[in-house]
């Protein structure tokens, strides 16, 4: 049994969904496809954790690749993450993907509230004000996997995160991705990736499709109309012939598309947001020699 050695840390909604497709398309990479989560002791992500032997056997489909890769974006966040996979793989690789706070935490609650339904308070705004109420372990949605994942002011604090990777592993061992560079030329990120991983082909180029992309909506209602509206006809489907179907299909696909277009972070909650970060965001662009603090300006 091969151990991974390469670990897409997070963070969550920053892209690392598709720069694990793209890794995985690599002859020499083999990616496992779910996010198994099995570090990361201080985080109850599954109510009942896989044994080492269960968490290797998600391997076993590696052949000859010289990487095996997983992809668990809550790693980030965790506290005891970094360490727990050093002592399990001293020479990991480690790629952390990072993005914007105010836009990832957006796109984090929609994937919540409307995909996964792990968060209760559908409204943005009002589940940033709850977070008080959940640290006090109150309003906690009864499926979410752990408190901390609705604890929004806290998620995007990468400074400090990507700060154990590198006291773990040293910066030679952590690749630092950032969420506009990977949306506005992908090849150039994926290049420098294999760059970064030492692949003997650092040519190869995949296909740059979006994976997993959240798209915010304008009416909660009218996308709870729409699910349920089509777990009703789901039930139907097989009996009606197309030509009846094709109308209803249609009339739901429109439905969904106008009520997720031109979505977006309301102005005055984006500034907040940015107030809440700037000096998270001055930090960090210190501790990567690089300016972001383009991020946060109002």
């Amino acid at each position: 049994m091969r151990k991974p050695n390469l670990f897409i840390v997070g963070a969550p909604k920053c892209g690392t969904t598709s720069m694990a497709h793209y890794l995985s398309a690599h002859p020499e990479i083999f990616m496992e496809p779910g996010e198994p989560h099995f570090f990361g002791r201080d985080i109850p992500y599954d109510p009942v954790r896989m044994t080492e032997i269960e968490y290797l056997h998600l391997f076993d489909g590696a052949d000859r690749e010289s990487l095996i890769g997983e992809k668990s974006p809550w790693y980030l966040f965790s506290a005891t993450a970094a360490e727990e996979i050093k002592a399990f793989q001293p020479d990991a690789r480690i790629i952390i993907q990072i993005r914007n706070p105010a836009d990832m935490l957006y796109s984090l609650h929609n994937h919540y509230a409307f995909h996964t339904k792990r968060e209760d308070i559908l409204d943005f705004r009002k589940a940033l004000a709850a977070e008080p109420d959940r640290r006090a372990g109150r309003r906690i949605p009864s499926n979410a996997r752990f408190p901390g994942q609705l604890f929004y002011s806290e998620i995007p604090r990468y400074t400090a995160q990507i700060r154990r990777y590198v006291e773990t592993f040293g910066w030679e061992k952590v690749h630092v991705i950032v969420y506009d560079d990977l949306n506005r030329d992908p090849a150039a990120v994926y290049r420098a990736t294999l760059d970064f991983l030492e692949v003997a082909d650092r040519d190869f180029q995949p296909v740059f499709p979006v994976h997993n992309k959240a798209r915010p909506l304008k009416s909660f209602a009218l996308h709870n109309t729409i699910l349920a509206t089509s777990r009703m006809t789901r039930s139907i489907k097989n009996a009606l012939p197309e030509a009846a179907w094709r109308p209803v299909r249609m009339l739901r696909d429109f439905a969904y598309s106008w009520n997720t277009e031109s979505a977006s972070l309301p102005d005055d909650l984006r500034r907040s947001l940015n107030r809440q970060f700037h000096d998270e965001v001055r930090a960090l662009s210190d501790l990567l020699n690089r300016d972001l603090t383009s991020w946060t300006a109002s």
